[in-house]
């Protein structure tokens, strides 16, 4: 199975909420979020002078300070300068809520079968994203033999 690459997230800032659509997808891949992770982030959790977020991760995973880029810095301030409210969650509804999974599901529907088939697969795009992914897949480690195959015989 091959993953999508880096250069296959949307551009597109259209939209009601264009801008925060582009921001979360953004922000799902570069970081490999899930989308309970994702629907989670706050605003104290960004800082935006150091350019770094941090990425509190849940079912047991390692929680890190990632760095954030040029392009994903700029698509925040854009969305935060959009927003005239103090709320500690990034991502809200238009209720002033955060927003809901199911929302975050919906928001990757709309963007296209093309990009994603699940956000599942969207964290794995993370990984995958940096490298060849068809190659990176079926290429195996000099360490790695293939393993023999054991048969038992009745005796």
């Amino acid at each position: 199975m091959c993953w999508r690459t880096n250069l296959e997230v949307p551009p597109s800032k259209d939209g009601r909420h264009g801008v925060r659509d582009h921001l979360l997808i953004l922000m799902m891949w570069r970081h490999g979020l899930r989308v309970s992770e994702a629907v989670g982030l706050g605003r104290d959790q960004i800082n935006l002078q150091r350019a770094r977020v941090w990425i509190q991760r849940l079912k047991n995973s390692l929680s890190v300070e990632h760095p954030i880029d040029g392009e994903e810095l700029r698509a925040i301030k854009r969305y935060l300068n959009t927003r005239d409210d103090k709320l500690p969650w990034l991502f809200v509804n238009e209720r002033r809520l955060p927003m809901t999974r199911q929302a975050v599901n919906y928001v990757m529907d709309e963007a296209g079968k093309s990009l994603v088939d699940a956000p599942h697969r969207q964290q794995h795009g993370c990984v995958h994203g940096r490298i060849d992914p068809c190659a990176a897949s079926k290429a195996r480690r000099p360490s790695q033999r293939p393993r023999r195959r054991r048969t038992f015989e009745p005796s």
